[in-house]
């Protein structure tokens, strides 16, 4: 994933400085200081300073060029921003500097970023600055998350169908983004979410990107894969029992692999991808054969066949989502289906699944 990043008290925790500094120079000016600005946007231009001071534009350029300069030249990263950045590259993911330090109010904004960057070993695959408009530069970089303090940049990139985590000290939360204390839990909360493309009504992608749980939630449309492992010695199916601990269907046998697509991801790389996370087991493109495409209600549904001489003892079960794995014959199948079989998942589409196995299984009628 590609994960977009500001500098500025997200980066660094120096509202509290700039905010003094601020008022010291206000109150070396004689301004005022506003009582409630609490209804203005942030328009990422020095504008919530002018509103509560009183700035004039000289006085804003002054404060932004010198005063914010010194403070955030000194700044010290947050308490594991380096590390967690650093984790997050190792992990494949990309990371895209992206701040509103713009030409405007200081003479070289890349320069001055790059340095501090630099300077406290902060790893990047790219700079970019004159970003006011957050949500265009994660549109036009395609980002798929981005992390800022201000909730109104959040809001913004979250209304493009980017993923928004807001870093701060307080309990604001929102339907459009998540609030994280630290990058503790910013690194954590990345390891766990799923992302995922929102496809339109015909399944084709939008453009848009959420989370698993925020596609469902939003009655989003969205891809999943599953796969049949049909052992060609003994002609039965390998299924799956779920785990315990699952949200939907526990402790119930289902296909052999199957799961949701991430964004990026086509629906042969994801069956791929699952079946080596829940069974441990290795499959090739060249022999999966896509045998279904399936709609069920917001689902799509990709429903892929292999052969595959597979022994039970050689899988290695993924015990957060599979408890167990064995063998069944197609009759037994289709008795548990025909009887409501409480202890198998009931798929709409296993009526057509029979009918493509019978021409695989020619001794059954």
């Amino acid at each position: 994933m590609r994960i977009g990043i500001d500098i500025d008290d997200t980066l660094t925790d120096i509202n509290k400085e700039l905010e003094n500094a601020a008022l010291e120079y206000a109150t070396k000016l004689g301004k005022k200081q506003a009582k409630d600005i609490s209804n203005l946007v942030d328009k990422n231009d020095g504008n919530i300073y002018q509103a509560k001071y009183g700035f004039t534009y000289d006085e804003l350029k002054y404060f932004l060029k010198d005063i914010q300069e010194s403070v955030t030249n000194k700044a010290i990263p947050r308490e594991n921003a380096k590390e967690t950045i650093s984790k997050l590259r190792k992990a494949g993911h990309e990371v895209y500097i992206v701040t509103a330090r713009d030409s405007e109010f200081h003479d070289n904004p890349y320069k001055l970023s790059k340095e501090w960057l630099d300077k406290n070993n902060i790893e990047y695959d790219k700079l970019i600055v004159n970003a006011r408009d957050k949500a265009q530069i994660c549109k036009e970089e395609k980002i798929d998350i981005f992390i800022d303090d201000k909730a109104s940049n959040c809001i913004d990139v979250s209304n493009i169908g980017v993923v928004a985590i807001r870093i701060a000290n307080d309990n604001i939360q929102n339907n459009e983004f998540i609030t994280l204390k630290d990058w503790n839990a910013i690194y954590k909360y990345i390891s766990q979410i799923e992302l995922m493309d929102v496809l339109d009504e015909n399944g084709n992608i939008t453009g848009k990107i959420k989370t698993r749980d925020k596609i469902v939630k939003d009655k989003e449309f969205y891809k999943i894969v599953n796969l049949w492992l049909m052992n060609p010695k003994t002609k039965q199916i390998l299924l799956q029992k779920r785990s315990k601990n699952k949200e939907s269907h526990p402790n119930k046998w289902d296909l052999t692999s199957g799961g949701h697509v991430k964004v990026g991801e086509n629906s042969l790389e994801a069956i791929i991808r699952e079946t080596k996370e829940e069974i441990g087991i290795d499959v090739s493109k060249d022999n999966l054969i896509k045998i279904l495409e399936v709609k069920e209600k917001k689902k799509f549904v990709d429903i892929y066949f292999i052969e595959k001489d597979v022994k039970i003892e050689e899988l290695t079960l993924q015990v957060e989502e599979v408890s167990d794995a064995r063998y069944f014959s197609l009759k037994e199948l289709i008795t548990a289906h025909d009887t409501n079989d409480i202890h198998f998942i009931k798929h709409s589409f296993f009526p057509k699944l029979v009918t493509y196995m019978k021409e695989k299984i020619k001794d059954i009628k």
